[in-house]
């Protein structure tokens, strides 16, 4: 969706503080938001602080000033590109100068456009619409190309996964049907070393056959029986079949429901397996005790994350109305740095044979067949994961219908 000014940001960075008011009152007067830094410094400041909380709204595109003291234009420049591309943040650059040299040096140093001072505005709008338009377009393509991969891994993985149900779930019931005969013959059950045996072989066989059932969920792309359900029920019912394993793990449960809160369109056999994965991995976070809190609460919207920085893909707009299930846990969180990988299929921190690496991956899937959205993100060092869920109302999903 092309972005429109009053969802746009801009950062405009002047040491001259006319130039700043100036360009805040006109650029203003198209209904963008406006805000200004008075040095490099600041401006680095700002946006640090803006990419570090996903609530706030980051600036979408900067006017910099390049002659300013302390640290220039350029370097400013050279930081941002540390850390978004030209793809990703516009960077205008605003000088008094327009020889070619500075010119080249700014488009060398990773610069979307420049404007001359004393600033056209009418140019700078227009400039500034291009690289937006051009911005909005490439992350489409992106989120674009990485829904094909994933629909290119399902199916993939369907065709492992129908294989797997014929030539190891056959083989898996006949096996089954050993154990089962060889507990019941008196001698070995006599035997204590052959009865503890038996017993692990049959762990690790339910362990093999959990690992084939996730990844036919996996795979699974069927048409959903979307229904208006109220959430509440759902969610306790699914936190009532983990009450033991909590307690006797010492962990505390913390609920807290809005009032009034709107139904929302689920299959009634799928989702409780998308919520039940998101549950349990916070759950399995906490092996020595900690707490769980689930919040369920409307929301409106304020910004659609991208496919990255784990976080799943979304047909959900910024300004929609959503219900939103925050799972919190207070384990270590994810390990710096790996966080984009949370949703990758097989991809688990835990050690072997503790997980099959494709809970919160299965989740994401039916949570994006549901019209939702998934995201996941380390509540602040050391102090746990934050997994939210995203849900359309009944009237929102219509309408985007």
């Amino acid at each position: 969706m092309p972005s429109s000014p009053v969802d746009t940001c801009i950062l405009v960075v002047d040491d001259d503080r006319a130039n700043r008011l100036v360009l805040e009152k006109r650029l203003g007067k198209h209904g963008y938001q406006i805000e200004t830094a008075p040095s490099g410094d600041e401006a680095m400041k700002l946006l640090e602080e803006a990419w570090g909380d996903p609530r706030r709204k980051a600036p979408d595109v900067v006017v910099l000033d390049i002659m300013m003291p302390g640290i220039d234009g350029y370097e400013v420049l050279r930081r941002i590109r540390k850390k978004k591309s030209s793809h990703e943040l516009p960077v205008i650059m605003a000088t008094a100068r327009d020889s070619s040299e500075d010119v080249v040096a700014a488009l060398q140093d990773g610069a979307n456009d420049y404007v001359t001072k004393p600033i056209d505005v009418g140019v700078l709008l227009a400039r500034m619409q291009t690289h937006l338009a051009l911005r909005d377009a490439h992350l489409a393509l992106r989120n674009a190309q990485q829904t094909l991969i994933r629909a290119a891994r399902r199916e993939s993985i369907g065709f492992l996964a129908a294989g797997m149900a014929h030539e190891i779930r056959n083989p898996f019931a006949q096996i089954r049907m050993g154990l089962d005969s060889l507990g019941k013959n008196e001698a070995i059950k006599d035997d204590e070393r052959a009865v503890e045996t038996l017993a692990r072989l049959d762990t690790a066989l339910d362990r093999a056959d959990e690992v084939v059932r996730k990844v036919m969920q996996f795979s699974a792309a069927e048409q959903l029986d979307l229904k208006p359900h109220d959430l509440p029920p759902l969610i306790d019912s699914i936190l009532a079949t983990m009450k033991s394993g909590m307690d006797s793990a010492g962990i505390r449960l913390e609920t807290d429901f809005a009032r009034d809160l709107p139904e929302v369109l689920l299959d009634h056999e799928e989702f409780p397996i998308a919520l039940n994965n998101v549950l349990r991995n916070a759950v399995q976070a906490m092996p020595d005790g900690g707490t769980l809190t689930v919040r369920v609460e409307p929301q409106t919207l304020e910004a659609v994350p991208d496919a990255g920085a784990g976080r799943s893909g979304t047909h959900l707009r910024v300004g929609e109305e959503v219900v939103a299930i925050v799972v919190e846990d207070s384990g270590p969180g994810f390990p710096h740095g790996r966080l984009d990988a949370i949703f990758e299929p097989f991809f688990t921190t835990k050690p072997p044979g503790e997980s099959t690496g494709l809970g919160l991956t299965v989740a994401r899937n039916l949570v994006e067949l549901h019209g939702g959205m998934l995201t996941a993100e380390n509540r602040s060092p050391e102090a746990g994961l934050r997994v939210t869920i995203y849900l359309k109302s009944p009237d929102s999903f219509r309408t985007s219908v």
